[in-house]
């Protein structure tokens, strides 16, 4: 990315282009990471909601390097995937009403995303359940 962004600099891309232009690679990097999550069951793991925090993490600080002027909004666009990986890091999913799934941990996530993650869900590293069957059963209901 620091590559990348050098050679744009390098060749005095505006600065709105390289904007766009990251925007559009993390907003592809939103969807690809949130589909395999959504879809294949070994993602939606304890450990690998780790290892894509980390991944997430490189990002933001490459985003606070590159400054507003190059960076843009491109942050805003892994939304999606920042708030469904917070989800599966978070310990204790258990005790967490589903009014605090939807409203504060991932109000961006639907109902049938949300669903997918809790079912999929599994505990690799320490055992733990996912959310509290009330949770469960209210997200299912709502996912109808």
């Amino acid at each position: 990315m620091v590559d990348c962004l050098n050679t744009l600099k390098e060749n005095f891309v505006p600065p709105i282009i390289v904007q766009k232009i990251f925007s559009q690679v993390f907003s592809y990097i939103n969807v690809q990471l949130l589909k395999s999550l959504l879809l294949r069951r070994e993602c939606c793991t304890f450990s690998n909601g780790e290892y894509v925090k980390a991944g997430l993490a490189e990002l933001e600080m490459w985003c606070g390097h590159a400054k507003e002027e190059y960076a843009g909004s491109a942050w805003e666009e892994l939304k999606h995937i920042r708030q469904a990986v917070g989800f599966l890091v978070i310990h204790h999913k258990y005790r967490i009403s589903y009014d605090d799934i939807t409203h504060d941990l991932c109000p961006v996530l639907s109902v049938q995303q949300l669903y997918r993650i809790c079912t999929l869900y599994w505990d690799d590293n320490y055992n733990t359940k996912s959310v509290s069957q009330g949770s469960e059963i209210l997200i299912f209901s709502n996912r109808l």
